[in-house]
């Protein structure tokens, strides 16, 4: 498109009548000038997959409503990662300018803090408001559509974040689909769940939903990062697994915290909070956390090539002919509440029970070495035959357990526990 230029034309490039009396020529219309003006409403029509109709007067408007319609300037596909996204308009802007706006359509879950480069001018922070009004960072899903303007110093995410839900009622730690693994090669667990209720000093109760972290054990935690909460892990150690909120930023963070029951904030504004589990460090020092699967509450060790558990804890192996006492804090948290064992021999029998279920006195009732069953997990040879190597849960009254064998070779392990959450 051009201004006329043809003989006549005023000094600013604009139409004139002429002036035959004062020598003023008037504007001739070139075939350059009427053939760009054309050209340049054809193409108004064809983007809008318009034909061209002789004696149609308004197909330029309907072109117009058409491209309004479908946004085709203004709504575009994001590109990039979680905290690092892009986005090319066609056409692309030459500078950022208060209240540019496109609909945008994101291409993964955000991250903490995301940006928006537009046009490549520049990456700015991707805020939105929350429900006081403050700009906060913005939390958006794959695939989502939105509008975003730009308002002078951020991109804005225009769909408001709602209240955060906070009740006073409330199980802290409560949870649906909660899952946790550590795979023993690495320092990393993973942690998703569909929701858990977390809870402030106050009393107050939030539950967060689409739980999705990754806690790193050999890092510090931070406003941003989720890792350890009490400094450094060291070989062997027991910590506690905590999910934080901060209700104004609305990021969420798991930590990892050698108190099992009095958390340290990972940074100013995480309130709310709850533990959902445990984990112990291996004895090596890379310090990974043993490998073990969590469902809800329930804790498996996790035996593969290349973890860091290729057999199950032992407990206890020999012969014990009257039952013992033998202690698990060095394989279990002491928040367990159950845990799972398995025993079994090649001579004699062996067996297993709560500590204080049963006499420690052989023949009162519970144990002689003709009815090694009177345990309520007991295996091997006796008087009435052979009986399976035996396995089962035993509630924890105190971090211990009881054992007998009568013979060698006989081994109690433990398979996992039950995290009293």
């Amino acid at each position: 498109m051009h201004r006329i230029d043809g003989p006549g034309a005023t000094v600013d490039n604009k139409f004139t009548e002429g002036d035959p009396v004062g020598g003023v020529q008037a504007t001739v219309v070139t075939d350059d000038f009427l053939n760009d003006v054309q050209e340049e409403l054809i193409s108004v029509l064809a983007a809008a997959g318009v034909t061209p109709v002789k004696g149609t007067q308004d197909q330029v408007l309907q072109a117009i409503y058409k491209l309004a319609q479908s946004q085709k300037a203004t709504a575009f596909t994001a590109g990039g990662s979680a905290t690092v996204l892009t986005l090319t308009p066609t056409p692309a802007i030459s500078a950022y300018a208060a209240n540019q706006r496109f609909t945008v359509k994101f291409p993964v879950n955000s991250g903490v803090n995301p940006t928006l480069n537009v046009s490549a001018k520049g990456a700015k922070l991707l805020k939105q408001y929350d429900s006081s009004g403050a700009k906060v960072s913005a939390q958006f899903a794959a695939d989502q559509v939105s509008d975003v303007l730009y308002d002078g110093v951020d991109l804005i995410l225009l769909d408001q974040l709602p209240a955060a839900q906070s009740v006073r009622q409330g199980v802290r730690g409560a949870a649906s689909n909660y899952k946790a693994f550590a795979s023993g090669a690495s320092g990393n667990i993973a942690i998703t769940a569909d929701r858990v209720t977390l809870e402030d000093a106050a009393g107050n109760c939030v539950t967060v939903t689409n739980v999705n972290l990754t806690l790193n054990t050999l890092v510090a935690a931070s406003a941003t990062v989720s890792g350890m909460a009490t400094g450094a892990t060291v070989t062997g150690g027991v910590y506690g697994k905590y999910i934080w909120y901060n209700k104004t930023t609305g990021v969420l963070i798991a930590t990892g915290d050698s108190s099992l029951s009095a958390p340290t904030s990972p940074a100013a504004g995480f309130d709310f909070w709850a533990r959902r589990g445990s984990f112990r460090c291996d004895q090596t020092a890379n310090r990974f956390p043993l490998s073990f699967s969590q469902f809800n509450n329930k804790c498996r060790f996790e035996l593969a090539a290349g973890t860091n558990v290729l057999s199950y804890p032992t407990v206890i192996t020999g012969s014990y002919p009257t039952p013992t006492t033998v202690s698990l804090a060095t394989i279990l948290p002491a928040t367990a509440s159950f845990g799972t064992f398995a025993a079994g021999t090649t001579n004699g029998y062996v067996g297993f029970a709560p500590v204080g279920a049963f006499s420690s006195t052989p023949g009162t009732g519970y144990l002689s070495p003709a009815q090694p069953n009177g345990f309520p997990f007991a295996a091997g040879y006796n008087a009435s035959g052979p009986v399976p190597t035996t396995c089962g849960d035993i509630s924890l009254k105190t971090l211990s357990i009881q054992y007998c064998a009568s013979g060698t070779p006989s081994i109690l392990q433990c398979l996992g526990w039950e995290d009293n959450l």
